[in-house]
Formats: structure tokens, C-alpha cells, sequence
């Protein structure tokens, strides 16, 4: 409503759009999600344009931004909130449960097959290894 106003303003008379308070409002509106026409806001006062266009696109761009992150935040906030005594989901938590486990108890075994040995420095304690 402020922008539409500043807008009635600034271009009111000189602008097809801004001709009214609604009419501003209406055309702001078509603004946001719609192609914007600015040739004809630019040709009438470049700075104060530029400036209230800039600015207008900045603050409503943050607002759906933030309108978003609430919307995440509230699903989010609900899924927590929900029960999981969903007998499918306890099912496949407990498969993947297995599958995780066998995985590590396989790593673990193939790790303790392997044996350090010393290996030798020099070329006697080479020659006293490979000896019969």
C-alpha cells in the first residue's frame, strides 16, 4: 500500500496505471507477478524511478523470501510435533537398522584380517627372512 502510494505520487497524473489510489495499488500489484513496463516510469523522472523501482522490488522480493521460510518452518515445526507410530515407516526403520549394522560388523571383520608386520631396514634383516 506504501509503494502504491508513493508511486500515486510521484507519477500519478504523467502515467497511464497510477491514476488513482486503486488503480496504483492494482498496477503494484501486477508488478509483483507480472512483467513490469518500466520505459514509461523511467521516461518521466529517472532518479525517483529508479529509486522507488529498485526498492519495490527489493522489499517485496524479502517478503516472499520470508513468506517462504515460514511456510518451511511450520511444516517443519508440525512434522515434529506429528506421531510416528507409523507401522510401515517402524518397519523400515528397523530393515535399515539391520542393513547399517551388517554393514559395520563386515567392515570391521575384513579389518581384522589384515596383520601388521614389521618390515625390514636393511638388506641383512631381508636376507634373514628369506632364509630356510
Amino acid at each position: 500500500v506504501a509503494y502504491s502510494q508513493a508511486f500515486y505520487l510521484a507519477f500519478g497524473p504523467e502515467i497511464d496505471g497510477f491514476d488513482d489510489y486503486g488503480t496504483s495499488l492494482g498496477t503494484m500489484m501486477v508488478w509483483i507477478f507480472d512483467v513490469v513496463d518500466y520505459s514509461q516510469v523511467l521516461s518521466t523522472d529517472q532518479f525517483l524511478a529508479s529509486i522507488l523501482f529498485v526498492s519495490f522490488q527489493v522489499v517485496y522480493s524479502m517478503l516472499l523470501v520470508n513468506m517462504f521460510i515460514v511456510i518451511l518452518l511450520r511444516s517443519y515445526i508440525d512434522v515434529k510435533k506429528a506421531d510416528f507410530n507409523d507401522p510401515i515407516a517402524a518397519e523400515l526403520r528397523k530393515k535399515v537398522h539391520i542393513v547399517i549394522n551388517r554393514a559395520k560388523e563386515k567392515t570391521f571383520l575384513f579389518l581384522a584380517t589384515f596383520s601388521i608386520t614389521e618390515v625390514p631396514d636393511t638388506e641383512n634383516e631381508l636376507d634373514d627372512v628369506n632364509a630356510p
